[in-house]
């Protein structure tokens, strides 16, 4: 997320009161909303119009540079509306190193002669020491450090600081607020009509790669979550002997759970991403799995359970019941072949119904019963090979 800013009562100031500081680094992403035609401001260390470091663009509302003392020169980046931009910049002595990318695009740097003597008394965020020259766009993860930053390129990608040494102010804007996250107390004032906007889409920090495990035994319970956006994230749980397991992951996630005698398993995967959801059930036990688009769902019940699977969008739903049990599948959806399996044995039940070029394969022996119907397409198949992990489907066609 990010902070919308749209006028000069909407930008933010703080009195840091930093003193002489020859070196010092800053990373943060902007975005420009409109093309004020003018001087726009990402942020400014200063003492006043005499004595300062700022980045903005010139007099022609896009073009971006940093201004030494007043004095400003072009860092070579022709700003587009509505693109996000990072910008890293490393103070040392008398030279200004600025770095900075399109998006998550290449990084390309600039060195520039600025003042060794900054007084760094006001940090200014969308605006500048002269009135007038604020931002109309965005900011995001807003980071200083008081040094001269080793590998600030490294900061780009994530809206938290990487290198906690020397941290100054960190804002990360994921919201519009005022707060100082870095435990400093760098508190901003302004921000009058600031906005909460969608930001450059970055990562809060490397930890969202996180892996959750439980484990529960002897009627213990086990539950692992796992979430992240938009990194990948696992969720492991498992529960035994009348334990339960119970795992949920969102955003490209994997989860699984497992219960054995007696015990349940359940697994939920949703929303961007390829998801798998598995769920096993022995000795009585119940197995369900739900896969919602690009899934794969699989169901299994054994010595009188039950087994379900539902298959939506180019899904493959495999279910199996035997000795007395049922099984059932269904494929339904458009534009994708799909295949539906089920068979019953020892008096069961199997039933698989297909729509638009669908495979159906029912077979009941021993006094069962077995149906298939297929529409609009060859729907008689002798033999059907699932593979799961390729989501396709492998068949020898009988005679029709």
């Amino acid at each position: 997320m990010a902070v919308g800013i749209a006028s000069q009562n909407a930008s933010y100031t703080r009195s840091v009161g930093w003193g002489s500081l020859p070196n010092f680094s800053v990373s943060g992403w902007v975005y420009l909303a409109t093309d004020r035609d003018d001087y726009s401001t990402f942020w400014s260390l200063d003492n006043g119009t005499g004595n300062n470091l700022v980045i903005q663009t010139n007099s022609d509302g896009t073009t971006l540079g940093i201004v030494s003392n007043g004095s400003w020169s072009s860092v070579s980046l022709s700003m587009s509306v509505g693109q996000w931009y990072w910008v890293g910049v490393v103070k040392n002595g008398s030279t200004a190193t600025v770095y900075r990318s399109t998006g998550t695009g290449p990084i390309t740097s600039t060195s520039h002669s600025v003042t060794n003597a900054l007084t760094a008394n006001t940090l200014r965020i969308g605006q500048s020491p002269w009135d007038g020259e604020f931002l109309s766009g965005r900011v995001a993860a807003l980071k200083v450090w008081g040094d001269a930053h080793p590998s600030i390129t490294e900061e780009r990608d994530y809206t938290a600081p990487v290198r906690a040494t020397s941290l100054r102010a960190w804002y990360p804007f994921e919201v519009a607020e005022t707060t100082d996250h870095s435990g400093n107390g760098e508190t901003l004032s302004g921000g009058s009509g600031a906005t909460t906007q969608p930001g450059p889409g970055i990562p809060f920090s490397p930890s969202e790669d996180v892996v959750g495990a439980a484990t529960g035994s002897a009627g213990g319970a086990g539950v692992a979550v796992g979430a992240g956006s938009p990194s990948d994230t696992i969720g492991t749980a498992a529960g035994s002997a009348s334990g339960s397991g119970a795992a949920a992951g969102v955003v490209e996630v994997v989860a699984v759970a497992t219960g054995s005698a007696g015990g349940s398993g359940a697994a939920t995967g949703g929303t961007e991403g390829v998801v798998l959801g598995f769920a096993a059930g022995t000795a009585g036990g119940d197995g369900s799995a739900l896969g919602v688009a690009e899934t794969t769902a699989t169901a299994t019940g054994a010595g009188g359970g039950a087994g379900n699977a539902v298959g939506v969008l180019e899904i493959l739903g495999i279910a199996v019941g035997t000795a007395g049990g049922a099984g059932a599948a269904t494929g339904q959806g458009q534009s994708g072949q799909m295949a539906g399996l089920a068979g019953g044995s020892a008096g069961g039940a199997g039933a698989a119904i297909g729509v638009l070029e669908i495979l159906g394969v029912a077979t009941g022996s021993a006094n069962g019963s077995g149906t298939a119907h297929g529409n609009r397409g060859e729907t008689i198949a002798r033999f059907v090979y699932v593979v799961p992990s390729e989501s396709r489907v492998y068949r020898v066609r009988g005679e029709t």
